[in-house]
């Protein structure tokens, strides 16, 4: 039996596991450097994971796999069952539709203004006519306020993008992914430039769309923090998935041993 076809008799296609994404064997290399070396992941609906280790360890391009952002090499990736590779481009569209990410760099359009940013997000639910022009529904205007006012940009939805702090463009583009309402939101360091004050809000921001049943996917160096916020760890280390159980179940020495 071939590993395509182990993989495929396998739980991953039982749908009442309620796995809606997994890779297998996902290695990416550069002529220098191996990012990902075989990473094997399940993630079920719902869950709300952290994925921890030094700079440089994979985690955040393992994230960009899972939003389809990059292509991979010796793999199978699949959502709900599905093999995402042999889909159709519209097909892998409207998946990528239900696939919030939230980018450490925010990939904001610093000429735009805060609203118009997070419009962004409502893009994929509007028709092509209200994309192209700009002419947006008012339910869809009351969503992007609505996700505005939930990181604490009340006020400031018409400032451009580029006069905005680090920590404000930061909230836009969490911002922009809840206006997105996906079902699966990935986020690359979301609090890393955040002031203290604010980054339990934005994790109960996370927490909160966790508990509505979408599933959370989230970068962190602050160990403690994702102690806290997630039910399951996964700790990366050159590339490699080294560990990968519940919080209560991960081991402090296992945590350490990544940053040393």
């Amino acid at each position: 039996m071939s590993q395509m076809q182990k993989y495929q008799s396998s739980k991953i296609f039982n749908q009442t596991d309620g796995i809606s994404m997994a890779l297998y064997s996902v290695s990416i290399n550069t002529s220098q450097k191996t990012i990902l070396d075989h990473i094997n992941l399940e993630i079920k609906e719902g869950e709300m994971i952290a994925v921890l280790g030094k700079s440089g360890a994979g985690k955040s391009t393992l994230l960009r796999v899972i939003a389809g952002l990059v292509k991979t090499h010796r793999n199978m990736m699949f959502f709900n069952g599905s093999d995402f590779h042999s889909l159709k481009k519209n097909d892998k569209n409207q998946l990528r539709k239900n696939i919030g990410f939230i980018p450490q760099q925010f990939k904001l359009i610093k000429e735009l203004s805060v609203f118009e940013n997070v419009m962004i997000g409502r893009l994929g639910k509007m028709g092509r006519f209200s994309s192209m022009f700009r002419i947006y529904p008012q339910n869809d205007k009351k969503i992007a306020l609505e996700c505005i006012a939930k990181v604490g940009l009340s006020g400031k939805e018409s400032l451009v993008a580029r006069k905005l702090s680090g920590g404000e463009q930061q909230r836009v583009a969490i911002a922009r992914c809840l206006a997105q309402e996906p079902q699966i939101i990935l986020a690359d360091e979301p609090v890393a430039s955040l002031d203290v004050s604010l980054i339990e809000t934005i994790l109960e921001i996370l927490d909160n769309e966790n508990k509505k049943g979408k599933t959370v996917v989230f970068v962190m160096h602050d160990v403690e923090l994702a102690k806290r916020f997630a039910k399951r760890m996964i700790l990366m280390k050159e590339g490699k998935i080294i560990s990968d159980k519940l919080t209560e179940e991960t081991k402090d020495d296992s945590i350490k041993s990544l940053f040393n």
